[in-house]
């Protein structure tokens, strides 16, 4: 007897090399600043339970809760640490033969499987083994991994608009859209939207972008030679003294302080 098992149509499987894997399970002190690298490989940041948190070079910030999934390159990473009483996550080192722009610098919410964790497990231990064929065979397994991630973000957003839609937006820290109008581009009711917002971040989407803002105004004004009222205006702040105001109850100081400060 003859048993053949085929599928009926032929799908693309990514070649993917893994580098370097990390386990990582870490508490409040965890805090990682980055030197600054040209490198352009891939990282991949898996969180297993807790929360943690990683800023990038354009000021942006994501929040990384039990479950999520975040691709980005090493390059654009400032620093990252914990942001509750743990954080337990993988990191991933890697190259692939596949276009993946389209999924950076996004948080995707993907449940962690056992069948996941296991292999999780396996790719590190191969890797860890030192040899070129145990390195082989940690790709092989990382590839299934990260093909199964691409599969559940492609599956996810044909039903869920928020990724793309909500983080396009408050990149650019000057629109000041209403929460509704968010909403409504993400063609969501204004308190799922918000619901689903405080889920990926953390915060009230008001809140986020706030901090964000303030964030990138301090940056600005310790590493720039811009005026106060330009990096007001340049954030999307009207009122120099509202911004000089909400500023000072975030950080104890008003700008002109750090402005002082950078110049003695």
């Amino acid at each position: 007897m003859n048993i053949m098992s085929k599928t009926d149509t032929v799908q693309y499987a990514p070649q993917v090399a893994l580098h370097t894997q990390w386990k990582v399970i870490t508490g409040r002190t965890y805090n990682i600043i980055c030197n600054h690298t040209i490198s352009d490989e891939n990282i991949a940041i898996r969180t297993i339970a807790g929360k943690g948190r990683i800023a990038l070079i354009d000021h942006s910030e994501y929040v990384l809760n039990k479950d999520t999934f975040f691709i980005t390159t090493k390059s654009k990473i400032k620093h990252y640490y914990c942001d509750a009483d743990c954080w337990s996550f993988h990191w991933f080192e890697f190259s692939v033969d596949l276009m993946i722009s389209q999924y950076m610098n996004r948080v995707y919410m993907i449940i962690v499987s056992d069948r996941e964790t296991q292999d999780m497990d396996q790719s590190f231990n191969f890797l860890g083994l030192g040899t070129k064929y145990f390195s082989q065979k940690a790709s092989a397994v990382f590839s299934v991994i990260f093909t199964d991630w691409l599969e559940c973000i492609n599956t996810v957003e044909k039903h869920n608009p928020f990724d793309g839609v909500v983080f396009e937006a408050i990149k650019n820290l000057t629109d000041n859209s209403s929460v509704k109008e968010m909403a409504y581009k993400s063609n969501m009711s204004e308190r799922s939207f918000r619901d689903l917002f405080y889920k990926y971040t953390g915060l009230s989407p008001k809140k986020y972008i706030e901090k964000r803002k303030l964030d990138s105004a301090k940056e600005l004004i310790l590493t720039t030679q811009l005026q106060i009222k330009e990096i007001a205006g340049k954030l999307g702040y009207s009122n120099q003294y509202y911004f000089s105001r909400v500023f000072t109850k975030k950080y104890g100081n008003p700008p002109s302080y750090y402005k002082n400060k950078k110049m003695t």
